[in-house]
């Protein structure tokens, strides 16, 4: 995919050279398809105008000459919702990225004119609904709250997108009454630390729907945090058919009847009571290996399943509950009989409610690997040298070596491969050089991974190797999870200082 620049064009400075650009915030952190808005870019934005760049077509950026950072943004109409990432670029190199969203509804900004107080909540128009409000959290103890008029039994429901776009906060949302009492609090979400709530009016009159947060990754004091790059986006909706579909738990289907399963087939099912369990059978036979994964969080359910493997006999062979710093388990097995065998599915916390479902999964593990960068913007000085480092985790088995390749660079830039993959995985280094001549250039490249056979030819499709942003303050998925948008620049050749004239000493007498 080749880049998409919006902004001036990249060319060299005649004199001097600036620093890679950063980019910390933007604000807002969304905006409606096929609408214009003013926007905030905060960051090292030298020199200004700088490039802003976008992962998806249909956008245009139109900056402004005198005030740094800001600018106009339009969002064509066939722009789909959904999140993105944007970076900013000058000709020295490229920005880290920042999820941007896109949605098709209604949205506002706060006004930041609530004086952190209920009583002076913000009005919002109930038939506005379903709308999104664009606020952010500056200052600590916070608190942003919006009035809404509801009738006797009308139901809202509120979702927050903060820790999601990767703002470093950790949301609430609270819902008061008119005397400030506080009716409902929701923490965290489902499957990460978004919350989402659904309100039913008590009887008629005004409500307040109020979002604070908590630091990201938690601090050793306790209190409502705020930052410069604490911004979200509150969603308020009649019913949940409204929010955005990346906000909702995966449509899995009816549950299975019976609870039988064969390998390759999901089986999906609710755990309706408190303290409910599903107990599932499926042949297996000695030999093979098999790969058992419940899935409940990680499809946007509340659930967080316990699997226990029985033998034929009913003993317990094996006790499952989180894996991979994950809530849903899963589990590598080789199988050492034939038999029947049994998957029992509890919540750990014996739960039971008609949300509370999952998908459970028995199939033949295949061996495979996954290969990640450990970065996904790079500056490659003319004449000198550039490690790309690579982690490769190899699973269920997987062994033989991987053949790397790089597309899009230019001639001026050789690769050397590493000879060898561990034989656990692990890392492994490309090493880019330039010649001292390159030319500026600044593009988007592929990074390949091919699996070889024992003569060392490729076989079978390439994995395009990625960057994770899954990082240590992960608590649950992000908007964009990884990318494979990789960003090589070449900054143009620095200009060499002309010697300057010796001084003549002070001290020579001239006859």
């Amino acid at each position: 995919m080749k880049p998409i620049v919006i902004g001036c064009l990249l060319v060299a400075p005649l004199l001097g050279r600036s620093e890679a650009p950063t980019l910390d915030t933007i604000w807002p952190p969304g905006g409606k398809q096929g609408s214009e808005f003013a926007v905030t870019l905060s960051g090292k934005l030298d020199p200004w105008p700088c490039d802003v760049l976008f992962s998806r077509k249909g956008f245009t950026f139109t900056p402004d000459a005198e005030k740094k950072g800001e600018g106009l943004l339009r969002v064509a109409p066939e722009v789909k919702p959904g999140p993105l990432l944007i970076r900013t670029a000058n000709p020295d190199g490229v920005s880290s990225s920042l999820i941007f969203l896109v949605d098709d509804r209604e949205e506002i900004l706060e006004s930041e004119k609530d004086g952190n107080s209920i009583s002076k909540a913000e009005p919002i128009d109930a038939s506005k609904l379903p709308l999104v409000i664009n606020g952010r959290l500056p200052a600590n103890n916070e608190i942003d709250c919006f009035q809404i008029s509801l009738e006797e039994g009308e139901t809202i429901v509120a979702a927050v997108e903060g820790y999601s776009i990767r703002s470093l906060i950790d949301p609430v949302l609270h819902v008061y009454d008119e005397g400030g009492h506080r009716l409902q609090l929701e923490h965290d979400g489902a499957h990460h630390l978004d919350p989402l709530l659904t309100f039913r009016a008590p009887r008629k009159g005004s409500y307040v729907v109020a979002v604070t947060a908590f630091a990201h990754p938690p601090a050793t004091s306790v209190f409502f945090r705020g930052q410069k790059n604490a911004r979200y986006r509150l969603h308020l909706a009649w019913h949940r058919d409204q929010l955005p579909q990346r906000l909702l738990p995966q449509a899995i289907g009816k549950d299975s009847k019976p609870l039988n399963l064969a390998t390759g087939t999901p089986g999906f099912g609710t755990l309706t009571k408190p303290n409910e369990k599903d107990e599932w059978t499926f042949q297996a036979t000695k030999g093979q290996l098999l790969f058992v994964e419940v899935a409940g969080q990680r499809i946007g359910y509340p659930t967080d399943p316990v699997l226990r493997l029985l033998k034929p006999d009913g003993s317990e062979l094996k006790l499952i509950d989180d894996s991979n710093k994950e809530s849903d388990p899963e589990y590598l097995w080789k199988v050492a009989a034939d038999g029947d065998y049994t998957l029992s599915v509890t919540d750990r916390f014996r739960r039971g409610s008609p949300e509370m479902r999952y998908r459970l999964t028995v199939d033949e593990a295949r061996p495979s690997f996954a290969a990640t960068l450990e970065k996904s913007e790079y500056v490659l000085e003319p004449g000198k040298e550039l490690d790309l480092k690579i982690t490769i985790t190899r699973q269920h088995g997987h062994t033989g070596n991987l053949l790397f390749e790089i597309s899009d660079l230019p001639d001026s830039v050789s690769v050397t491969p590493p000879e060898k993959v561990p034989d656990k995985g692990g890392a492994v280094t490309l090493k880019l050089k330039a010649r001292e001549n390159a030319a500026a250039f600044q593009e988007q490249i592929t990074v390949q991974a091919w699996e070889t056979d024992d003569e060392g030819k490729k076989t079978g499709q390439p994995q395009v190797v990625s960057f994770s942003f899954r990082d240590d303050g992960y608590r649950g998925p992000y908007a964009i999870m990884e990318t494979t948008d990789l960003w090589l620049t070449i900054p143009p050749a620095k200009e060499k200082e002309k010697e300057k004239e010796k001084p003549e000493k002070a001290d020579e007498k001239k006859n």
